[in-house]
């Protein structure tokens, strides 16, 4: 397996303003490459808590973290469940220093066919995060309406194939259940040409089906609000986006969140007393330097934005 490369990891820890001895919240730990730089910098006394859904990135992250035993908790469970999985710990003295969140599939988890998310190997039409999650792509591509299908793809996959995509998936299933990854790719890319394009025609309705199947807009929505929760004021919230659908939810939180009156603007009062909680740090995202990208293509497509809490 190829090394875990932590995606804009110097502009996370820079604009975390990571100090030492102060305890820090990984809500995507995957195989703890970005912990790794954090727990260099909050040394000796600072602690780390750890969120995946992934029990077998955990591992990993045990396993990569292993020379900071003691100082790191981890938690097999969704950042959606982050007050009351932080509370059921009960550390002494917390001390929040911030909280962070890449919202990327890691790379060790498309490489490995046996989870479902990549066209590129062969494997079951899984795509859990969670290996005891209820639903799966396979129970959608043979259980969901065409017409269902194709509005899967058009609003979570961005993809105006999507009417073209359903209908192919509909012709094929009544022949054969649709089980295997490269057995859906294939049926994309029989309709969907790439016609110069560099991604892949199986891309996007992958992506609507990993977001509908883990629930991860509802799920990042809940994480945003619990996570500002918990901030102590001046201590700072990072969160990486690889899509414009998570990074349009992050960006709207966080606009609303640094806003005080939400009110209609004709309005000559204020009627909803709506006070910010949080202060934008960028306006603008933070995306990789060139050199990053070059090094790590998946990166391409990231963006770093930060607020303070007030």
């Amino acid at each position: 397996m190829p090394e875990h490369q932590p995606v804009l990891s110097i502009e996370l820890v820079a604009n975390l303003q990571v100090q030492p001895d102060l305890d820090y919240i990984d809500a995507t730990l995957g195989a703890g490459g970005h912990a790794r730089k954090v727990l260099l910098l909050n040394e000796p006394l600072g602690r780390l808590i750890g969120f995946d859904l992934d029990q077998e990135a955990l591992s990993i992250a045990r396993e990569n973290l292993k020379n900071f035993t003691g100082r790191v908790s981890y938690i097999n469970n969704n950042f959606s469940s982050l007050k009351k999985s932080i509370a059921d710990l009960n550390l002494p003295q917390l001390q929040i220093g911030g909280i962070y969140a890449d919202l990327g599939v890691s790379s060790m988890q498309l490489d490995q066919a046996k989870k479902g998310f990549s066209f590129r190997m062969a494997g079951p039409l899984k795509m859990n995060f969670d290996s005891n999650g209820l639903m799966s792509a396979e129970d959608i591509v043979n259980n969901w309406s065409v017409d269902e299908i194709a509005q899967l793809i058009i609003r979570y996959g961005e993809d105006t194939f999507g009417p073209v995509i359903a209908k192919a998936i509909g012709e094929y299933r009544q022949q054969k259940r649709i089980a295997d990854t490269c057995e859906l790719a294939q049926i994309i890319a029989s309709v969907k040409q790439r016609r110069g394009s560099k991604i892949h025609p199986a891309t996007k309705t992958f992506q609507a089906l990993r977001i509908v199947v883990n629930d991860e807009l509802g799920q990042l929505a809940e994480f945003l609000e619990q996570a500002v929760s918990l901030l102590p004021s001046k201590r700072r919230l990072v969160v990486i986006t690889y899509h414009s659908l998570e990074d349009r939810v992050v960006k709207q939180y966080f606009k609303k969140e640094s806003t005080d009156c939400l009110c209609p603007k004709e309005l000559p009062v204020c009627f909803c007393h709506h006070r910010a909680r949080l202060r934008l740090i960028s306006k603008k995202s933070i995306r990789p330097a060139a050199e990053e990208i070059k090094t790590n293509p998946r990166s391409r497509s990231a963006k770093l934005r930060v607020v303070e809490k007030i």
